[in-house]
């Protein structure tokens, strides 16, 4: 009765093995076979029942069984040293077929002393080629996000790093390391002072509390003593559910925007401290109007012919102020008389061609002595050099204010831009990944619609960058102009052909090239990009509109290259702006883009010795003409 309670015993734990969805071979200690399940014949392709391999030697099967591998030489070598080891070890090994294992060596220990040992072997081929796929498109997006010019860094809700770029940490070992961590961590890792993580951890908090995007400049000191600019941005990522995924951390290197800021702000000290060093001109004058007293610094600051200044100062002094300045003059004479409280002001001095030479700041003020009695005391400094410094001052803020505008523009387009396809790309990713895990739903759904929606949006991502670098190497002189003679109708046919016959919405370009035209002189590149973003704008602001037309005709000795659509138009006063980076007129709506696209058309055709010109009605549509020279 024992010994059939035990055969039961022995006959329900095999039926338990063979419904395991893995093949599975226990051994004894000196590597004799003493339990094969079903799914693992079949994986082999062994014939016969799993009873029939009991009693054979582990070892010798595998000869047998080596050929089925990739690898036969290191699958005999695991299968003898692995148990030698008699260490739990999991991997993945390959059939000569390409199918993928995942195989598991499991040691049998009762008391401490070894027993057996038992192989699972389960087929992930499907899940390796997915996995592949992943690594292929994760490389993908890695290579691009590590060739932009800027720090970018993924963290987690609890500021822990998910993802860093190479320009961020060059350092492979340390970027890896660094993945899971946080800026504590790395703080004391490269033994750097921990307040620097405690400054980007309030920073990082303040951007999940807010839900915006929150920046600051971090400044290093080098080796060599120089210091390093980088103006760093948090930018949080909410789900649908309004619970924060994740925040992009970029940075973006500033130093020598920041190095011109401190430069000027520094020539405006040395300008200060100049002014205090400076001998000013003196002087005295009777309320009668006569001078009594001036020094050399006077008579050059006054334009003086020479040291000896006669009569009083309305015939000899004012003439050289100027017209427009003499009335002022004046007045803060009569003040100082009348309330003998110190006046000040600015006049200008004129040669004898009547041109502002200098200009003169004052400072007047009431003096009574018992030897002249009532005279007014001044003194008198050249701030010519100041006043056109200052111009220059103006200058350069206007000029930092529109850098600074870009820099926002550019941040909030590209965060907008991105946003969207990324969505839909992360959407569409967990439902595949759902799908996946759960592949015996009842629910179907068409993968092609969403992997089609990814390289869709991919695309999209792609040629917001493209043109990110383009904008980057126009900045940087470094787009190449090689223009040679091409056939009018061919260049123009190829290019509708390959983004717009038809059009997305399912338009087309209305295309009327003149007989004269044969060829043009371009760079195909160049202008290829010209044309492309015009027609791209005419088909985005016209939809539901009739299909934009695209006219090419000479004119005297000029090609002229018409874009005309019929759809919303731009507002009257907003045309001058709209070759600026980053612009884009009021009336766009939820119209996507960057605002880049007519710079890049702008440097094109400014390449090419032409010009835009543009003509548009608000609500009827808008007529872009590139003119351009007909060289032969």
């Amino acid at each position: 009765m024992i010994a059939k309670a035990e055969d039961i015993i022995t006959h329900n734990i095999q039926a338990v093995f063979n419904t395991i969805d893995s093949g599975i071979l226990v051994e004894t200690a000196d590597r004799t076979i003493s339990f094969v399940n079903n799914k693992f014949l079949n994986i082999f392709g062994i014939p016969g029942k799993p009873e029939d391999m009991k009693g054979y030697n582990c070892l010798g099967a595998a000869q047998v069984a080596k050929a089925f591998f990739k690898n036969p030489d290191e699958f005999i070598e695991d299968v003898t040293e692995i148990p030698i080891a008699a260490t739990e070890r999991v991997d993945v090994i390959e059939s000569t077929d390409g199918r993928h294992f995942k195989r598991k060596y499991h040691p049998l220990l009762k008391d401490g002393e070894l027993t057996g040992h038992v192989w699972y072997y389960e087929q992930v081929t499907s899940l390796m080629h997915k996995e592949l796929d992943l690594i292929n498109q994760r490389n993908f997006y890695h290579t691009m996000l590590n060739e932009l010019p800027a720090d970018i860094a993924i963290f987690s809700a609890e500021h822990k790093y998910l993802y860093l770029n190479k320009t961020a940490i060059k350092n492979d070992e340390i970027r890896n390391w660094l993945i899971g961590k946080d800026d504590y961590e790395y703080c004391r890792f490269r033994e750097k002072d921990i307040s620097i993580a405690d400054k980007r951890r309030a920073y990082f908090n303040e951007a999940k509390r807010t839900g915006k995007s929150v920046s600051w400049i971090d400044e290093n000191i080098k080796p060599d003593g120089t210091k390093d600019y980088v103006l760093r941005i948090f930018y949080p990522y909410f789900g649908d559910n309004n619970l924060l995924k994740f925040v992009i951390g970029y940075g973006i290197n500033i130093t020598e925007q920041k190095t011109h800021e401190i430069a000027a702000n520094e020539e405006k000290e040395r300008f200060k401290t100049l002014m205090e060093t400076l001998n000013d001109g003196v002087f005295q004058i009777s309320f009668d109007g006569d001078i009594m007293f001036y020094n050399s610094s006077f008579v050059k600051a006054m334009n003086l012919e020479d040291n000896t200044i006669p009569g009083k100062y309305e015939s000899y002094i004012m003439k050289h102020v100027h017209p427009q300045d003499k009335k002022s003059l004046y007045t803060s004479f009569d003040k100082l008389r009348l309330k003998q409280k110190p006046q000040k002001g600015i006049f200008r001095i004129i040669d004898n061609k009547a041109e502002v030479i200098r200009y003169i700041d004052y400072c007047i003020w009431y003096r009574h002595t018992d030897k002249d009695g009532d005279i007014v005391a001044g003194r008198l400094s050249d701030i010519t050099e100041r006043i056109q410094k200052e111009q220059q001052m103006v200058t350069l803020i206007d000029r930092e204010k529109e850098l600074n505008n870009m820099k926002s523009n550019f941040i909030h387009i590209t965060s907008h831009e991105l946003r969207t396809p990324l969505s839909v790309i992360m959407s569409s990713a967990e439902i595949l990944e759902m799908y996946e895990n759960n592949p015996n739903t009842a629910v179907t759904i068409d993968k092609r619609k969403f992997t089609s929606g990814i390289v869709k949006e991919v695309n999209k991502i792609t040629d917001i960058l493209n043109e990110l670098l383009i904008v980057g190497r126009i900045e940087n002189n470094k787009i190449k102009y090689s223009p040679k003679h091409v056939n009018t109708v061919s260049y123009i046919n190829s290019l509708l052909e390959e983004q717009f016959s038809p059009f997305s919405d399912g338009r087309s370009v209305n295309l009327k090239i003149d007989n004269n035209v044969s060829s043009i002189f371009v760079d195909s590149n160049l202008m290829r990009h010209a044309i492309s973003n015009i027609l791209s704008n005419a088909f985005k602001y016209s939809a539901g509109k009739p299909d934009p037309e695209l006219r090419i005709f000479k004119k005297e000795d000029q090609i002229h290259i018409s874009i005309t659509d019929f759809g919303i138009g731009i507002p009257e006063t907003e045309l001058k702006n709209l070759f600026h980076s980053f612009y884009r007129a009021s009336n766009v709506g939820n119209i996507s883009g960057t605002g880049i696209g007519l710079m890049v058309v702008q440097h094109a055709v400014k390449t090419h010795n032409g010009q835009v010109i543009v003509n548009s009605t608000p609500g009827r549509g808008t007529t872009f003409t590139i003119i351009i020279p007909n060289i032969k």
